[in-house]
């Protein structure tokens, strides 16, 4: 499956002459679509992490560590450096062997919102990819702020960005929908690299959601990085109409909008399309699944709201509750 392309015989511009006016060049950012009955439908998505988390924030998850406040969950050995003061003497009376209470605490979630901001989620007619990238990480950040700890906002591209923390208490709305307008997506797509930077700020039991068209081979292994830190994953994987139903006849040639590659296109590439296409999104869901994360397929044509209500159910790392 190849990334979003453009007709190879699409104009360029050329440098102007001297004294010309320098026409203003637009910046590839687009606006978020985030509205407040929309931000209603994301205020019912629900986190629920299938992973133990060692924060010591408290809040609204469970964390394995001892303290106080806290629910006994197990025992284990005793092990040199442990806090005797959660020794069970009734235990070692009985068994002759040192065990060691564990109890969990109610933590708060961390959640890692990174984004895809390659040129191809931008080359899209009316920018839809971009848009629907934009406001699905606008809703995330303002939902799960006024219910969780932080969200951490990453933008990648053939590098990460340095995570910008959102908390509940900090960014006033306006102030937060400037963080995701000033998204430029441009450049290509490096998910290994991007990824593998990004890895050390995630910590045992967080959530990652992960929004790309997943236009780079190397997928596969920024996913597994992403689950070796012990953390939670979400694959949210978005393509634009043209993609899904391109209206193409005949031969052409191709651009790639990231690497400049040109492909030929005949009515057998076309007629082939569909099922390669099936099969492309399948490799991503596999890959994903087989980790133990949770898949998403948007549609960016279909809208956000039928978006949300088809795809988040009970069970699942983030869910929907029906009201």
């Amino acid at each position: 499956m190849r990334r979003s392309i453009q007709n190879q015989n699409s104009n360029s511009l050329s440098a102007p002459t001297s004294g010309a006016e320098v026409p203003s060049v637009e910046l590839p950012r687009v606006k978020s679509m985030l509205t407040r009955e929309l931000a209603r439908q994301f205020e019912l998505l629900h986190l629920s992490s299938h992973v133990p988390s060692r924060s010591t924030d408290y809040g609204s998850r469970r964390a394995v560590r001892p303290g106080e406040s806290m629910e006994f969950m197990d025992y284990r050995e005793y092990s040199m450096g442990d806090d005797l003061r959660y020794l069970d003497w009734k235990a070692y009376g009985r068994l002759d062997r040192l065990y060691i209470k564990e109890f969990s605490a109610e933590t708060n979630l961390s959640v890692h919102v990174l984004v895809d901001t390659s040129a191809s989620m931008y080359q899209s007619i009316d920018r839809v990819k971009a848009k629907f990238a934009v406001t699905f990480a606008h809703g995330l950040a303002s939902a799960f702020t006024t219910k969780y700890h932080a969200v951490r906002l990453s933008t990648f591209s053939d590098t990460a960005s340095v995570p910008i923390v959102i908390r509940s208490s900090g960014r006033k709305s306006g102030s937060l929908r400037r963080v995701f307008e000033t998204m430029e997506f441009r450049g290509r797509t490096s998910f290994a690299r991007s990824i593998s930077r990004y890895a050390a700020n995630i910590r045992p039991g967080d959530i990652v959601v992960l929004i790309s068209d997943f236009f780079d081979p190397e997928y596969e292994r920024a996913l597994r990085t992403i689950r070796a830190r012990r953390s939670d994953l979400m694959c949210v994987h978005m393509l634009s109409d043209e993609e899904l139903r391109p209206a193409m006849t005949g031969s052409m040639t191709l651009l790639d909008v990231e690497t400049s590659q040109s492909v030929e296109v005949d009515d057998q590439f076309i007629a082939d399309y569909a099922s390669n296409l099936k099969e492309f999104q399948n490799q991503v869901k596999d890959a994903t699944t087989h980790l133990g994360g949770q898949y998403a397929f948007a549609d960016c044509n279909f809208g956000m709201q039928n978006f949300l209500r088809s795809e988040f159910r009970s069970g699942q790392i983030i869910r929907c509750s029906r009201h």
